[in-house]
Parts: C-alpha cells; sequence; structure tokens
C-alpha cells in the first residue's frame, strides 16, 4: 500500500475543504462524490482531491436540489441518486452535478420512505435500504415502484426466492413470522444476490432473487 493524499482537514467544519460526518463516497470515470451529511450537501473532487462542485447550499432544505442529511449515493453512469434521508427522497442529479428530477415521499406506502440509508443500480433497478420502514424497496430506472421485502422483526425466515415479474408487483412475506429486517443501514447488490446489513439486528442478510 502507498499513501496517496487526504481530502479535508480532519477537523469538522463547512468550509470547502472540511466535512461534518462524510458517510457514503462514489467514484465514476472521472469524479469523487461525497455525501457530507451534517453539511447537508454533497461534495465533487476530481481524481486528484480538488474540489470542483458542491451541490446543496450547506443548510439543511427541502427545495429541489436541497438535502436534509444525504446518505446513499449511487450512479448509473448518466447520473448519480443521492438518498435525502430525511427529506424522505431520492434526488438526481446529471453526471456534472446539476438537479435532474426525484422520487419519493414520506410514509409507509410503497414508493414512500422513512429515513432511507443507502441506494444501489444494478442494470435496469434501484434498491434502497428504507432505514425506519424496515424494508428494500425495488424501483425501475425512472423511479416507479417495483417490488419491496422486509417487516419489522427480529425474526426472519425466506420461504422462496424472489422473482422480479414484469409488471408484477410483488410483497415477500413468510405467512407466519414475515421476513425481519430492523432498520437497514447498508446495501450492495450482485446479479443474484441482496447484501443487506440488518443494523437492528446486528447481522447481515443475503437474500437470493431473480429477474
Amino acid at each position: 500500500f502507498t499513501y496517496v493524499k487526504t481530502i479535508g482537514t480532519g477537523v469538522v467544519g463547512s468550509n470547502v475543504d472540511q466535512f461534518n460526518y462524510p458517510s457514503k463516497i462514489l467514484v465514476n470515470g472521472t469524479s469523487i462524490f461525497v455525501t457530507d451529511t451534517f453539511n447537508h450537501r454533497v461534495q465533487i473532487f476530481d481524481l486528484s482531491g480538488n474540489l470542483t462542485k458542491s451541490i446543496g447550499t450547506g443548510i439543511a432544505g427541502s427545495l429541489d436540489g436541497e438535502f436534509n442529511k444525504p446518505n446513499g449515493i449511487a450512479t448509473n453512469g448518466t447520473h448519480i441518486f443521492v438518498v435525502d434521508s430525511r427529506n424522505n427522497r431520492i434526488e438526481i442529479f446529471d453526471s456534472s452535478g446539476n438537479y435532474v428530477d426525484q422520487f419519493g415521499s414520506s410514509g409507509s406506502g410503497n414508493g414512500q420512505f422513512n429515513n432511507p440509508t443507502d441506494i444501489v443500480i444494478r442494470n435496469t433497478h434501484i434498491f434502497v435500504a428504507d432505514g425506519k420502514n424496515s424494508r428494500i424497496q425495488i424501483f425501475d430506472i425512472s423511479g416507479n415502484f417495483q417490488a419491496k421485502f422486509g417487516t419489522e422483526t427480529t425474526i426472519a425466515y425466506w420461504s422462496t426466492q424472489p422473482s422480479f415479474a414484469s409488471g408484477i408487483t410483488h410483497t415477500w412475506e413468510n405467512p407466519s413470522t414475515g421476513f425481519g429486517l430492523g432498520s437497514p443501514s447498508g446495501l450492495e447488490v450482485n446479479d443474484t444476490h441482496i447484501f443487506v446489513s440488518d443494523g437492528g439486528n446486528n447481522r447481515v442478510q443475503i437474500i437470493g432473487y431473480s429477474f
């Protein structure tokens, strides 16, 4: 290993070279994106660590392009998707950091969120860890709800592997116990499995799926 560089002063602050609880990081071909959570912004750096742009005002807000404690971040190659946790939505930006669109609202219905924490884009689907709703929601790339799994419990069982049939909305629950998640905090997805940091239950859950 070879040390290269540190981005940030290491001291909490809101200046352009400082962070206040940076939580997630994303690197694409030309830029580094950091969710600067308690500064309510996303900072964008070039690959050498030089600041190129900051998204958000630095103050909690709910207008287009503003944040209230941004957390997870992901890209599909052309757009950046940011989990705007306390505003219970996903905000979408182009690769230069310009606001494009959003989806989600506060609540527990399909397509709604309660303190979402993380996001992954795999092929043509968006997976979101819906923290305080204790579930994972799946959307198409346009942000339309497709499926969900998880119930708030400390006992989890899985009966059958989910299959995402086109145009069909699914909720997967064991008839007697449900599939248990407790405030999921992290998420990764490959072509066959979903890996969930089940924060409230102090474990990692692995779920098979197919499209």
